[in-house]
């Protein structure tokens, strides 16, 4: 099999990216903890429950108050087949216990069902093995466990684990894509890649990406697949979300994707701290992938921009902002990406600045 690579290689600068914020909305600390996207919504959730619909940035309030409060993880799937998005999550664990309720919000009452009583974890993707629809979890930041859904909303959830990590750091980041271009979907976690058997029943194999794993939370990562003009494969960007002086690089696949990937870094390390959010987008319209990433680092937050070219990524500016939970990419209407934020305490939207 024969495949085609494009090479990234980092220049050192390159025509700033000018996104100006719009605020959405203000909210106390605490009120909004994660959420995740499902084509143009984004759903926010922690003592609230919101829609965010883009590009316009029109927010909605779903339920003015949950209880317990949902915690950072979860997903989005339309798990009883109606035609609507509910999301699943994981209620807050209690004071004192490692573990929480992962259950699923029924839309539109919004309803709670459960899917197990003991689960822990943050990064979740909805994802269809062997004609199995279900969900994956980073389970324990070690465990990588398949939720299959069931056939009927008031029926049980089975899972199987598909693969434990025993490694010096605790895994997070997890991401869906056929790395071997077998057919099968495979599995991105941590600084893994979990490669699917031909079979359901049979067992999944693991690879190392790259090699950060030398602190206890250095692979507690965000992950952000992009693809390139002329690129079958996308490439992987990956940043240390929890380190405070952070790695953040671009990773390209090798011929054999069993080895090391090659790492094209994108910043010094101790210049980005806590990049909490990662999102790629097409942000000034000329046909390549840009990055935008978020940092949870107090008053010294910021939003770092990264210009995608034929000739890899440049640093392509930065922007004050609140200390950042979560970002996510949608195309405006005018072809251009927008980027929504969720920090700390506030909500928003980043577009295009506009000619004045």
């Amino acid at each position: 099999m024969r495949i085609h690579l494009l090479l990234f290689t980092v220049t050192a600068a390159a025509q700033p990216l000018a996104l100006e914020p719009q605020l959405l909305e203000c909210h106390p600390a605490g009120t909004f903890r994660g959420g995740a996207q499902s084509g143009v919504e984004v759903f926010l959730w922690g003592s609230r429950l919101a829609r965010v619909d883009l590009p316009k940035g029109r927010l909605t309030v779903l339920l003015p108050r949950v209880e317990p409060a949902l915690a950072e993880g979860g997903c989005l799937a339309d798990v009883d087949r109606d035609g609507q998005t509910d999301v699943i999550a994981l209620e807050a664990p209690a004071p004192g216990s490692e573990t929480g309720q992962m259950v699923w919000l029924a839309a539109p009452r919004w309803e709670r069902r459960l899917v197990d009583t003991q689960a822990e974890f943050r990064d979740c993707v909805v994802a269809t093995l062997f004609g199995r629809a279900g969900i994956l979890v980073a389970h324990r930041q070690s465990q990588l466990r398949f939720y299959v859904m069931p056939e009927a909303a008031d029926k049980e959830w089975s899972y199987r684990e598909l693969y434990s990590i025993y490694t010096p750091s605790a895994q997070g980041g997890l991401s869906v894509v056929d790395v071997d271009e077998d057919g099968n979907p495979d599995v991105l976690m941590g600084n893994y890649w979990v490669q699917s058997p031909k079979r359901y029943e049979h067992h999944w194999r693991l690879f190392a990406i790259h090699n950060w794993w030398d602190e206890a939370r250095s692979a507690m990562v965000r992950l952000a697949l992009v693809k390139r003009p002329g690129s079958r494969f996308p490439a992987l960007a990956a940043a240390e979300a929890e380190i405070a002086e952070s790695r953040l690089a671009w990773f390209e696949r090798p011929a054999d994707p069993k080895g090391f990937w090659t790492e094209h870094p994108l910043a010094s390390r101790a210049s980005v701290h806590h990049p909490n959010g990662l999102a790629a987008g097409d942000f000034d319209g000329d046909g390549w992938v840009d990055l935008a990433v978020g940092e949870n680092n107090g008053a010294r937050s910021r939003l770092l921009l990264f210009r995608g070219s034929g000739g890899g990524l440049a640093a392509a500016g930065e922007r004050a902002s609140g200390p950042v939970l979560g970002l996510w990419s949608g195309t405006g209407n005018d072809k251009y990406a927008i980027l929504l934020s969720l920090e700390q305490e506030r909500i928003v939207v980043w577009r295009r600045q506009r000619r004045r």
